[in-house]
């Protein structure tokens, strides 16, 4: 072979190399910034059973669970779990499973469907997984789908089709590479009441300081455990709970408005320190049209001051779920994982929050959860 030749078929091999280095990366790695999503098995917009949110091992932690011995065979006879998460950037995302499985690990097993495609991937068993469990260590991180994500908020259903497993958490990154266990931070409880096992009118954690606040039954959901917190004002009714160390944290509750007077509101106060300083976002049951009036206030001792105004599109009188997130002097706001408002707000810092009621109004409150983040552990 010539030196030419020899030249010319060198330099195909290094582009044959770079060509295939191309494609992995682009398929592989991130495009720009690494996004992780952190998904809440507690938190499922729809629910049916067999399929329940409930305490799993001897910690008590909650998460989705299925029933050893729950006879579901198929895909019909297994309930489903609905969840709703913001994705920031479109583009292919890794979806992992924290799961555990409660019997021999031949029967359990589930189905998930993310994405517009909605293309759904069975959970693979033990063998799936480097991870596998031990007596010690039973909970695994088990890859479940790939899929490709629109910006905006995406729909996802699990669907049990065996029974004798539990869910904790799912994580999806657009990184392939990036293992949960990886994650240089994770969402941790700081806070969390769901009001389920509370006796009626007993909730020791909060500080009721006006207004009548009752915890009972859930209606709209079929366990008998699940249980909601009911507020009564005909004035006014304020309930607190927390601490001054409670930093850099996001808010998420469920509320729906039973019943309410015209000049009626609802409000969530955070980063309240123990002077009485904070954030409250308030908010006016929605009108004829379907809107409400928001407001951002900034609390102090010596007055309040409005720092933004809006109007949303919000049924209030249903279940919706809100979240408050502060991070780096600005505050997101979401209604059903759905943006509604960015906020530059400068110096919160740290502190308790408050349900608190103005006017002749009764509302219902459940799932309350203080999130901070922490470093990641390889549970």
């Amino acid at each position: 072979m010539s030196r030419r030749a020899k030249y010319l078929y060198g330099w195909l091999a290094v582009g044959v190399v770079l060509t295939v280095g191309a494609i992995f990366f682009l398929r592989h790695s991130p495009a720009g910034q690494e996004h992780p999503i952190w998904i809440d098995m507690r938190r499922p917009v729809l629910i049916r059973q067999p399929l329940e949110v409930a305490g799993i091992d001897e910690g008590g932690e909650k998460g989705l669970y299925c029933a050893p011995g729950g006879s579901v065979a198929t895909d019909q006879d297994g309930g489903d779990a609905t969840y709703r998460f913001y994705v920031p950037t479109a583009g292919r995302y890794r979806l992992w499973g924290y799961c555990r499985w409660l019997d021999d690990g031949n029967g359990g097993g589930f189905t998930v469907a993310v994405g517009d495609t909605q293309s759904s991937v069975r959970a693979a068993a033990r063998t799936a997984t480097s991870d596998t469990p031990s007596d010690d260590t039973p909970w695994q991180w088990i890859p479940l789908a790939e899929a490709p994500l629109s910006a905006g908020v995406v729909t996802m259903t699990l669907t049990a089709n065996g029974d004798g497993f539990a869910v904790r958490r799912l994580f999806l990154c657009n990184n392939f590479s990036r293992h949960p266990a990886e994650s240089l931070t994770e969402p941790n409880d700081v806070f969390f009441d769901d009001f389920d096992g509370c006796e009626e009118g007993e909730f020791d954690s909060w500080s009721r300081v006006s207004g009548r606040w009752v915890v009972r039954r859930r209606e709209d959901m079929k366990s008998p455990a699940a249980q909601i917190l009911t507020g009564k004002s005909s004035s006014e009714a304020l309930l607190n709970v927390g601490f001054p160390n409670w930093r850099a944290y996001s808010l998420r509750l469920d509320c729906r408005v039973i019943r309410f007077a015209p000049g009626a509101s609802a409000a969530v106060r955070f980063y309240v320190d123990s002077d009485g300083n904070g954030l409250v976002l308030q908010w006016t049951p929605s009108d004829a049209d379907g809107q409400v009036q928001m407001e951002l206030f900034r609390e102090t001792v010596a007055g309040i001051q409005r720092l933004d105004r809006l109007t949303v599109p919000w049924d209030t009188s249903r279940w919706s779920e809100l979240a408050i997130e502060a991070r780096d002097g600005v505050l997101y706001i979401h209604l059903d994982s759905n943006p509604v408002r960015t906020i530059a707000v400068d110096g919160p810092d740290g502190g308790g929050i408050g349900l608190w009621l103005c006017g002749d109004i009764e509302m219902a409150f459940d799932n309350v959860q203080v999130l901070g983040q922490q470093e990641a552990n390889t549970r």
